[in-house]
């Protein structure tokens, strides 16, 4: 077999990425991307939820390309997903941007 092994101690797993590293520009980036990616979701849910408003509100009555018509039930399951995605995301960003604190705070010393 050749490669890296699960026994290769240079091989770090993903969790150990995201939760176990201590390079505070490793810790900054990923708290950017989880708060991008806490942004994606929320953006189009709410876009989501506003094509429902929009063809309730203007009386649409056919759609061109399979969108809501007036009457259509708003459509709970993917913006509630959606939600769930984005309140993950948010908590993990919130995680990572208190470990870049901290990790800023101990690599700066003590301070008096």
């Amino acid at each position: 077999m050749t490669g890296p092994g699960p026994q290769d101690p240079g091989r770090r797993s993903v969790a150990a990425l995201w939760f176990g590293a201590t390079d505070p520009g490793v810790v900054r980036r990923l708290a950017t991307l989880a708060t991008l990616a806490a942004v994606v979701p929320a953006v189009i849910g709410g876009f989501v939820a506003v094509m429902w408003w929009y063809a309730q509100v203007s009386h649409r009555a056919t759609s061109g390309s399979r969108g809501y018509v007036e009457g259509s039930p708003f459509p709970w399951l993917p913006v509630g997903l959606l939600a769930l995605l984005t309140v993950a995301c948010v908590v993990v960003a919130v995680v990572q941007w208190a470990r870049y604190g901290r990790l800023r705070r101990d690599a700066a010393g003590p301070q008096r």
